[in-house]
């Protein structure tokens, strides 16, 4: 019975990390206009944050929605982070319209927390291989971890000001009947603001290290219950970081 719902769950909320490599096409004028976007808010999150992304890096994209997208996701689909070609494709609904700075951050977001992983002799964030492998459950954790920092950045990046109330732990589950309201309504708040909420604190304090610690530790849970898990998460993340304890 668990299976079937952790599976369920993950069908209706999981972003579904596209690892499939993307063909490579020449690029249009407007595409090249998203990739100095990209460039330029790279060294906003910088300034703001302090924490590096590769200089050597040079962020690519092309408008597309991935084939592999299930067909729940495609209409909401936005862009996507992929970290086997450190690139990203983003949704042609925005090749005619304004360019989008706060989905620009957040997709930053996920290539940093790659480039952070990497930094430190690590795999490609998330892996391919090594989340195929991994149950519903484990998916989930790392799904909640990753849209949180995408999340992070995207809120300190462009709305700074919006009271903490827009995300918190109330938005992950804590049991078998919230999960099963978040599968009716194809809700996805607990990767968003539920991950922001957990995440918030440790990259706040930590910078770097903490989104070492993220990608290098899983978010488990037993008993549908994601939300104590993710307190527990969260307090255990913050006295490791604090007495320099954390471990990769």
């Amino acid at each position: 019975m668990k299976n079937l719902m952790v599976f369920l769950l993950a069908v209706a909320m999981l972003p579904a990390f596209c690892f499939s490599k993307q063909p490579i096409t020449k690029k249009s004028e407007k595409e090249l206009v998203w990739e100095k976007a990209f460039a330029s808010r790279i060294q906003v999150i910088e300034k703001m944050h302090g924490i590096k992304f590769d200089p050597d890096w040079k962020p690519t994209l092309t408008f597309k929605i991935p084939n592999d997208t299930p067909p729940q996701l495609r209409m909401r689909f936005g862009a996507q982070y992929f970290p086997e070609t450190q690139s990203f494709v983003v949704s042609p609904t925005y090749e005619s319209g304004d360019i989008d700075f706060s989905l620009i951050d957040h997709e930053l977001g996920h290539a940093l927390a790659d480039q952070v992983n990497r930094r430190f002799g690590n795999k490609a964030w998330p892996n391919t291989e090594d989340f195929e492998r991994l149950d519903w459950d484990e998916r989930i954790g790392i799904n909640i971890i990753s849209e949180g920092i995408g999340a992070y950045f995207q809120h300190q990046g462009l709305a700074p000001h919006l009271n903490d109330g827009f995300s918190g732990d109330e938005w992950l589950p804590n049991g078998l009947v919230a999960i099963l309201w978040q599968i009716l309504r194809q809700s996805r708040d607990s990767f968003y603001r539920g991950g922001r909420w957990l995440v918030a604190p440790i990259i706040k304090k930590f910078g770097e290290r903490g989104i070492l610690y993220l990608v290098t530790h899983r978010l488990r849970f037993d008993d549908y219950d994601i939300r104590t898990a993710g307190r527990e998460y969260q307090r255990l993340a913050l006295e490791r970081l604090s007495s320099d304890t954390a471990v990769q």
